[in-house]
Order: C-alpha cells, then structure tokens, then sequence
C-alpha cells in the first residue's frame, strides 16, 4: 500500500479538481485516515510525555543544584549537615 500521506495528498488534489483520476480506493481512503490519525495521536501523546518528563527533571535539576549549593556550605558539625541534607530533600529548604 502507498504511504498514507501520499494518499491523502493525492485525494485531496483529487478533490480541488487538481488531478483527473485518482487510483485509491474508499477503503485505501479510509485507511489512510486511519493511520494520519494514529500517527497524530501518537505524536500527541510523546508530546505529552515529553513535558511531563521535562517538567520532572527541572524539578530534579532544581534539587541537585540546592545540594550542591549545600555540600559546598560550612557547618559545625555532620549531624548539622545531615539534617540540612534532609530538609532540601524533603523540600522544607529554600
């Protein structure tokens, strides 16, 4: 079967009077409408897929930069530095 871009390509000049004879059939028609809209669906959803993702390491970029903002502070003591460690972790530190 021809690609299905090319189909609807050729029945649409089909349609505007650009072409004569168009050698697809409804059923050929039908499935390649069928597969634009498969393809457009399944790039929607990569798009979707996409941000989420995006938007999740830019959280997870934003936390490793407080840490290392954190590791290269000073602090009297390790149970100090621990529990700073802690609270940018659990997202009570600024």
């Amino acid at each position: 079967m021809a690609d299905h871009l090319e189909i609807l390509r050729q029945f649409n000049a089909w349609r505007r009077d650009q072409i004569d004879l168009y050698p697809f059939t409804p059923t050929e028609i039908g499935q390649a409408i069928d597969a634009a809209i498969a393809e457009c669906e399944d790039r929607r959803r990569t798009e979707r897929n996409r941000d989420m993702w995006k938007g999740q390491c830019d959280r997870q970029a934003a936390k490793l930069e407080q840490l290392t903002q954190l590791v290269t502070g000073d602090f009297e003591t390790k149970e100090a530095f621990i529990a700073r460690v802690r609270a940018v972790l659990s997202g009570e530190a600024a």
